[in-house]
């Protein structure tokens, strides 16, 4: 996460504690470093990363901040999950102009 006006992001964490994780009563105690490196999730966060990025600027910015529109998400999820229907998307008329999509992206 990047704080405003700050040129660099800026990694935080918390702990969540629900009544089904049982590891909240193992009496072993953890640093944040110690915990991440134990369940091995610095390589998932490099390959999320970008994702991270979208999803958090889809949230933070425009004239729905914080409340993107059914519209607006739907379009979000068409990109992110629905392959085919992007490609069809993508194939309609005017699109490739409009978001300048060059024929190798087509």
């Amino acid at each position: 996460m990047r704080k405003v006006r700050a040129s660099s992001e800026e990694d935080f964490y918390f702990m969540v504690k629900e009544d089904q994780c049982l590891g909240h009563q193992e009496p072993k105690v953890q640093a944040v470093r110690a915990y991440r490196e134990e369940q091995g999730v610095d390589r998932y966060d490099e390959v999320n990363k970008e994702w991270r990025q979208i999803v958090l600027k889809k949230r933070s910015c425009g004239p729905t901040v914080g409340k993107p529109s059914a519209r607006s998400l739907d379009f979000l999820y068409l990109c992110s999950y629905d392959v085919d229907g992007l490609r069809a998307f993508i194939k309609r008329p005017g699109v490739g102009e409009v978001f300048n999509l060059d024929e190798a992206a087509m």
